[in-house]
């Protein structure tokens, strides 16, 4: 019994603001336990005997209280919005929705049609995101125009009726995440900017990607990586930003880890490992012009820059490997963990 009521509250709980979540959670579950004493009182009395609650008597109080959606709603505060929080719930299914279906038919037709030109190139990858970018932009503001339409002319009674909740069954509480499972959706949201940033930054402007010096007043750059050489490993890291954009969605969708999602973690880790080391140990990714820069040159004069640079890189390639292989030991932890 308990555990039905404590998945209704935390499910609760989670579309609440985080001040008021304990106060609002306890109070909700001090009336569903009350809610429940009554409903066994009731049946006490029709029977004249004592007895506990039955599983089926906590589905039925429960669903008199409604879905998760509706009774977060009835704690939140009334204010003026451009979607409502009626529509809110069916506005973000629709989002979700589109977004994939744009997403999914622009990359097929891109892809389709490269095939056919016969290449795939790097500016034909960026190409297909600079598409999508652009579909997903276009159907978000669609649909937000006609979700918001609707709020706009349909009466407070009407909206009311709008309830996506209607269909929901107590049994189908999703159980509490443990908390190692837990996604924190800051960490998640942060995620995805920071690797749209690195697509973005890596395809469109890698020349910033640079050493940065101030001589006599004026900022100097030497670039890193001879952008030549970077742009044949360029695919092959966008393949793997977009898997780890997908992954935080998909994580941010459901509120949790599964071993699903924690083995796709782990095998974008392996691949962005595998991706890495190859563009690593490639000579001729770093710029020659690294060798003109004074702390590099000065460090040590009896090593060559070749040394130097190939014991840098190698240092990196082994925190990466330590990393990932930290990483996914803890996924494997975590998978076997009760």
């Amino acid at each position: 019994m308990k555990n039905w009521i404590d998945r209704y509250v935390y499910a609760v709980g989670e579309k609440l603001p985080k001040k008021q979540r304990d106060d609002i959670t306890n109070e909700l579950r001090s009336a569903i336990l009350d809610a429940l004493d009554e409903k066994v009182a009731e049946r006490n009395s029709k029977n004249g005997q004592q007895g506990e609650p039955t599983e089926e008597e906590v589905f039925e109080v429960l669903e008199v209280f409604g879905s998760p959606s509706v009774v977060a709603r009835q704690y939140l505060p009334q204010e003026r919005y451009l979607i409502g929080p009626e529509l809110f719930d069916m506005y973000k299914l629709v989002l979700m929705i589109t977004f994939f279906a744009v997403a999914i038919g622009i990359s097929a037709s891109a892809i389709v049609s490269a095939f056919e030109g016969g290449s795939l190139s790097t500016q034909i990858f960026v190409e297909i995101l600079g598409d999508i970018f652009s579909g997903i932009f276009s159907a978000v503001g669609t649909v937000t125009i006609v979700f918001a339409a609707i709020q706009h002319f349909n009466s407070e009674d009407d909206l009311k009726k709008i309830n996506i909740g209607n269909s929901w069954r107590a049994k189908e509480l999703s159980p509490i995440p443990f908390p190692h499972n837990r996604i924190k959706r800051g960490d998640a949201i942060a995620g995805i900017c920071f690797t749209v940033l690195a697509i973005l930054v890596f395809n469109l402007f890698p020349d910033l990607i640079a050493v940065y010096q101030v001589v006599d007043g004026l900022v100097s750059k030497i670039p890193i990586f001879n952008l030549d050489i970077l742009a044949h490993y360029m695919l092959f890291f966008n393949l793997v930003w977009v898997a780890q954009i997908l992954l935080h969605g998909y994580n941010l969708k459901l509120g949790m880890w599964t071993t699903y999602s924690r083995l796709f973690a782990i095998v974008i880790d392996l691949a962005t490992v595998v991706v890495i080391v190859i563009a690593l140990k490639d000579p001729g990714l770093i710029s020659t012009q690294m060798s003109i820069i004074p702390f590099l040159s000065e460090i040590n004069l009896t090593r060559s820059l070749d040394d130097l640079m190939s014991d840098i890189l190698t240092g990196i390639i082994l925190i990466v490997i330590i990393a990932t292989l930290v990483d996914t030991v803890k996924h494997v932890v975590y998978m076997i963990k009760k």
